[in-house]
Order: structure tokens, then C-alpha cells, then sequence
């Protein structure tokens, strides 16, 4: 079954898994979006399993924390979950400088306390050149715009033009 245009989904619109790995007893998969992170605002998401019982965690308390390329810690956020996919965590975390990052996930429940899982993190100096797709929108804008004027005068001298002659 195709999809309409609208309904089409980029692999970009997708998260990226960052990382997946042991945590303690469960098995943690953090992705992040955008796939390429820079500077600014980064979405994460946390999946938490269980491997002992098959299952997917929803009642864990988790904590990001990033740690600059200094080592220090830096940020921090909740990942929550939602009632409507309580075993998927997000969180969000805007990153003002560039570097090698680390985060640290602190999963906590009261099964097995407090575990964590490590990661890197490279977060990419913010674009300061336009995208190709920018760019031709800013031309698309300008190229209307400039039509848009240009009909403008043009049916402006016409109707002056139609007027004059009409006076003679």
C-alpha cells in the first residue's frame, strides 16, 4: 500500500539509536534526534529491557546527564515517559558548545536501585551555512516575490496606459 506525499516518513524523522548496551540487569537503548547533533536542542530517548523478563520497563525514574568535553557535568533532564508509551523515556537537552560529550543515563527502579550506561557524544558546531533545501527555498521566496512585484507594475502601467487612452 503506498503512502501520499504527505504521509511520507524521511529516515531522518526516525530517532537514531546512539547507543545499546548492558545497564546493571536490563539492556538500555538510547537514541537521539537529530542524527547529526549540534549545537542546540537535542532529543533523546531511552528504551529500557529486561532481559530476565522478557519485557520492556515502564515504572524506572530516569536521568540524563551530559558531561562537557572538560569531563564536567553540564546538563541534565528527566526522561519521562507518557500513558501512552510508558516504556519509551524522552528527554531534551540544549547543548551550547561544540565537543566531545558524554552522557550518562541513571536508570533507577525498585527492583534493582540505581544503574547507569555511558556513552559518547560528539555535538557538532551549529550550521552556519544554509542547507542546499534552504537555499532553494530562499530563491523560490525571492523568484516569487520578484514576480509578484513585477505583475504588479506591469498591470499598474497597463491600466494607466488604458486610462490615457480612453482621455484622448
Amino acid at each position: 500500500m503506498g503512502q501520499t506525499p504527505g504521509e511520507r516518513e524521511s529516515v531522518f524523522d526516525k530517532p537514531l539509536q546512539l547507543h545499546r548496551g548492558p545497564a546493571g540487569p536490563y539492556e538500555v537503548i538510547i537514541t537521539i534526534q537529530p542524527h547529526k547533533p549540534r549545537v542546540g536542542t537535542v532529543h533523546f530517548g531511552v528504551t529500557i529491557l529486561d532481559p530476565a523478563a522478557e519485557e520492556l520497563v515502564e515504572d524506572a525514574r530516569v536521568l540524563i546527564v551530559a558531561y562537557n568535553p572538560e569531563g564536567e557535568p553540564t546538563f541534565q533532564t528527566p526522561a519521562l515517559n507518557d500513558p501512552a508509551t510508558p516504556v519509551h523515556y524522552k528527554g531534551n537537552i540544549i547543548f551550547r558548545s561544540a565537543g566531545q560529550w558524554s552522557l550518562l543515563t541513571k536508570i533507577e527502579t525498585d527492583e534493582h536501585g540505581e544503574v547507569t550506561a555511558t556513552t559518547p557524544l560528539n555535538i557538532a558546531e551549529a550550521a552556519t551555512v544554509p542547507s542546499f533545501e534552504g537555499r532553494l527555498i530562499l530563491a523560490f521566496v525571492t523568484l516569487a516575490l520578484g514576480g509578484g512585484t513585477a505583475w504588479v507594475v506591469f498591470s499598474i502601467r497597463r491600466a494607466q496606459r488604458a486610462r490615457d487612452a480612453e482621455q484622448e
